[in-house]
């Protein structure tokens, strides 16, 4: 359990970091920006920088507060997982928002100043002429996506293993949990690469080579990034299913392995922004011919909204990595809704069922035939199947890889594998006995119940059904 709560709160600290780091950099003047506004000179004026200060100071404490927050979210682990889930979700979702309510607070209040003082910095975007050596190149500057094929062969590759073919086949729920965790993640990057690769060239100079050089450092990087990043996300991937396939269960060492490699791909993600800002920068820093472009009215909501823009997805300005949408579009709307609808769903649901573990105990029915009444795992067993019934006074010492269910200090409850014994249904509260323990054809099934009298009951009930078979 220890174990557990380093890696979350190693997760969490990755989290508060990626959001501190991105949101930072608005804070920052560069590339003739502060808080997603355009300026030159005027970035100069005490009422800019009292603006800017004011930002990096509420921005500083709640980092600060997300920092610590970090730690003491945790405290309820060892209690209740379902209320430190809901309040883990809460904290996570609340920093996010809160940092980006932040930011969108600030930079209509910059933008506003701009606008009240009439400062024009820079040609509008129209005013710019397209760089016709640039366009007819650009498809030809990121990496092919022929470049995903390693991840993906890597990932395949336990698929050739007998042993965790059957695995799948005897689990198709987990299977088919396991498969689509890994399928979504590989589209997820091959569908970033895509939309950055097509995306629409920067014109920075009226020197060609300059933005040749400037895109293709910008493309190629990040289209590096993608592959490279699908590449060692599917190792880790591989190290869980190897472990699985030699030992039958998946221990908190591989996990760690796991999360730690994740972590990697987010340090490499931020390596790659800041190594491309700085090329870029080198590269336009003696360019008499730059051009300094303002797009302010484009994005005085805090978001990209462009009527005139036939694109869905833009990036970012101050983010590269960043895709987000043109919210002039009805199709932007529809689905940014529609995503966080659906997120707020998800984890509804989620909570609720994860409530139960704690708060909903299993019904057993001995009846024409057994069943565990439990809408997270519910199960049916016929009596025919059963080979013999007992009572335990605690689960066997062997170690059990959770295919799909909860295990923390208080209960154990789901699907479980052991190796080479095959699956385990537990419905099992820890601390209470006896418990009842029934060997069918196909699998093991404990279970127990906080009131006194119901495990005993229910193995008489059993123990009836089958003599009457």
């Amino acid at each position: 359990m220890i174990g557990v709560i380093i890696i979350l709160i190693a997760t969490n600290i990755m989290v508060v970091g990626c959001v501190h780091y991105a949101f930072w950099q608005y804070g920052k003047y560069q590339n003739n920006r502060v808080l997603g506004v355009t300026l030159k000179e005027q970035y100069q004026e005490p009422e800019v920088q009292k603006i800017v200060s004011e930002y990096k100071r509420v921005f500083k404490r709640l980092m600060i507060a997300g920092y610590i927050t970090s730690f003491l979210v945790m405290v309820p682990f060892d209690w209740y997982v379902s209320i430190w889930l809901i309040m883990y979700l809460v904290w996570m979702f609340g920093i996010i928002a809160l940092v980006q309510w932040l930011y969108v607070k600030y930079h209509k209040k910059l933008y506003a100043l701009k606008k009240q003082k009439g400062w024009v910095c820079g040609k509008t975007v129209n005013e710019i002429t397209i760089d016709t050596r640039l366009s007819a190149i650009k498809n030809k500057m990121p990496l092919s996506v022929w470049c995903f094929v390693p991840s993906i062969l890597i990932v395949a590759l336990p698929l050739a293993n007998s042993n965790f073919r059957a695995y799948l086949i005897g689990d198709w729920e987990t299977a088919l949990l396991l498969i689509g965790c890994v399928v979504l993640v590989k589209a997820a990057y091959i569908l970033i690469y895509y939309l950055y690769s097509k995306r629409k060239s920067v014109v920075y100079s009226q020197n060609s080579e300059i933005n040749i050089a400037c895109n293709r450092i910008s493309k190629r990087g990040f289209s590096l990034f993608f592959m490279a990043a699908s590449t060692v996300d599917s190792i880790s991937w591989l190290v869980l299913f190897w472990e699985q396939i030699e030992l039958e269960y998946i221990s908190m060492v591989s996990i760690g392995i796991f999360v730690v490699i994740q972590m990697g791909i987010v340090a490499g993600m931020i390596y790659t922004i800041y190594y491309i800002k700085k090329k870029r920068n080198q590269i336009l820093r003696d360019d008499k011919t730059c051009y300094m472009v303002d797009e302010d009215e484009y994005w005085a909501s805090g978001f990209y909204c462009n009527p005139n823009d036939n694109r869905l997805f833009v990036a970012e300005r101050d983010n590269g990595l960043n895709v987000t949408f043109n919210m002039a579009k009805k199709s932007a709307k529809v689905i940014s809704w529609g995503t966080i609808i659906g997120t707020l769903a998800l984890l509804v649901w989620i909570s609720v069922e994860c409530l139960q573990f704690d708060f909903v105990e299993p019904t057993y029915v001995v009846g024409e035939n057994f069943q565990v009444q439990y809408s997270p795992y519910p199960l049916t067993v016929e009596y025919d199947e059963i080979e013999s019934v007992e009572l335990v006074e605690e689960l066997p010492d062997v170690k059990m890889s959770k295919d799909n269910g909860a295990a923390t200090d208080q209960y154990s409850i789901g699907k479980f594998r052991v190796r080479n014994q095959g699956r385990y249904h537990l419905y099992v509260y820890h601390g209470y006995s006896p418990i009842v323990k029934i060997k069918t054809r196909d699998a093991m099934i404990y279970f127990n119940s906080k009131m006194e009298g119901v495990a005993e009951e229910c193995y008489q009930e059993i123990l009836g059904k089958m003599e009457a078979e």
